[in-house]
């Protein structure tokens, strides 16, 4: 008896919140064209997901959502860039182990953008998201203020202090 061995691949993006922010993300299903589908789930996890799954629906993800606002770290560009090089090529299926551990452990980006101004915009929306998520506040005994931040990659950390040096410039300019 002889066994045809091969892996298929499926590609999928999905963003899970709170289930108590389902009204925000049915919003942003509605801003991504009302792409995939919105999954709720209201057992221990109390969690809202929206998957998208289908090629065409993240073929129109890559080009208008990824292509335009890059992701910031590397971490976020390796996987991106994977997703790209399987969505694009169609590349779904391998033969064995050895050829998935390759194609997971490959690095589809040929060149990385440097982090720079020019992403201040987007950056200082992506900040808002990762402070909430990384970051705290915290007033000690002396009662002076204190910002706490975590973050593996120096480029990006380097971003996150020249937008704060921006910010305080241009509030010591208001006052």
């Amino acid at each position: 008896m002889s066994f045809v061995e091969y892996y298929n691949i499926g590609y999928g993006y999905h963003l899970s919140l709170s289930i108590k922010d389902h009204e925000l993300l049915k919003e942003i299903s509605v801003n991504l064209n009302s792409l995939g589908k919105i999954y709720e789930y209201y057992n221990h996890r109390q969690e809202i997901r929206l998957a998208i799954t289908k090629l065409k629906d993240l073929n129109w993800l890559i080009t208008n959502i990824f292509e335009v606002s890059p992701l910031l770290t590397k971490h976020q560009r390796e996987r991106y860039s994977r997703l790209k090089y399987g969505v694009l090529n169609r590349f779904n299926r391998v033969e064995n182990i050895q050829e998935y551990k390759e194609f997971i452990t490959n690095s589809y980006i040929s060149n990385l953008p440097a982090l720079s101004n020019s992403y201040f915009t987007t950056f200082d929306y992506w900040m808002c998201g990762f402070i909430n998520g990384e970051g705290s506040f915290v007033i000690n005994p002396k009662g002076n203020l204190i910002f706490y931040i975590e973050q593996a990659e120096s480029e990006v950390l380097n971003l996150i202090k020249k937008v704060i040096l921006r910010i305080t410039i241009m509030t010591l300019r208001v006052i």
